[in-house]
């Protein structure tokens, strides 16, 4: 669930996608009526795959902000009245089922290495671009998100860059995509101005860098459309930062990546459920 977009998936047990619905929404939109389109698309995926796919096992949203271990939203920017949501209570209360929730670019992590570019690597930095930066860190092939959740939320580190996407498509007038088409047809301007979004990513993720060592530093959301015109800057600027610079890759699953890391963490519970009978009766 993010400002202005809900995509809600329903997979089988295998992690298969069986049915999505997508949703846009306003930006302001009130937290009640939020979570109203967001249980509407939900229950619709859920009524697509018909009676005959059983029950729902777990529950799992994503969203921006800072989300504790509980699934509470700590602190939420950007949705009106987040903040303090026990939105995996909410979730969970559906469809009777077992609720969590996790940061947007956590989950976004999550899918990477299940499915996508980061699945045989263990050491990740996640780089989520759209309205902000945000980072998602997997050490030992397992999310870290921190004593409070706040792991990776760079907002408040001077001189890393967290408002330079922002900054510079409003000051450039121009979309992210036509930016981009703009720089691979070499346009001087685009590609200077491509160069700095890349600086300003990679100034971000260059504190990651530097404090665990990943092996791999992934990018998705938005400016991620960019493609090799924005990684291969990216790759330089952090080759300038880091002692040892890690590989930089695009996000297998785009946009879609926070849903499937949703679906990844809701099937852990489903497949522990699964196994206790087994577990109880080992010797």
């Amino acid at each position: 669930m993010g400002p202005r977009r809900i995509l809600a998936m329903l997979a089988d047990l295998n992690g298969d996608v069986v049915a999505e619905r997508r949703l846009d929404t306003d930006e302001h939109l009130p937290a009640a009526e939020r979570l109203a389109l967001a249980e509407r698309a939900a229950t619709a995926c859920v009524e697509a795959a018909g009676p005959a796919r059983g029950g729902v096992w777990a529950a799992t949203a994503g969203t921006s902000g800072v989300v504790d271990r509980s699934g509470r939203v700590t602190i939420s920017t950007l949705i009106p009245g987040w903040t303090g949501l026990d939105l995996a209570g909410q979730v969970g209360r559906w469809f009777g089922c077992p609720g969590f929730a996790a940061n947007d670019a956590n989950l976004a992590a999550v899918a990477e290495h299940w499915r996508g570019s980061a699945r045989h690597v263990d050491d990740l930095v996640y780089v989520l671009t759209g309205y902000r930066a945000g980072h998602g860190l997997l050490l030992d092939g397992r999310l870290r998100t921190g004593r409070t959740g706040s792991a990776g939320e760079l907002g408040r580190v001077p001189l890393t860059g967290w408002e330079d996407a922002s900054v510079v498509l409003a000051e450039a007038g121009r979309g992210a995509d036509e930016l981009f088409q703009a720089a691979r047809a070499g346009e001087r301007q685009a590609l200077a101005l491509v160069d700095r979004l890349a600086h300003g990513l990679a100034r971000g993720a260059s504190v990651l860098v530097a404090a665990v060592d990943p092996e791999l530093v992934v990018v998705g959301g938005t400016l991620a459309r960019g493609g090799e015109v924005l990684l291969e800057r990216m790759r330089a600027h952090l080759a300038e930062m880091c002692l040892n610079p890690p590989e930089v890759a695009p996000s297998t699953f785009g946009e879609e990546s926070i849903a499937y890391g949703a679906v990844r963490m809701a099937l852990d519970h489903a497949e522990q459920k699964l196994m206790e009978p087994y577990a109880a009766a080992a010797p």
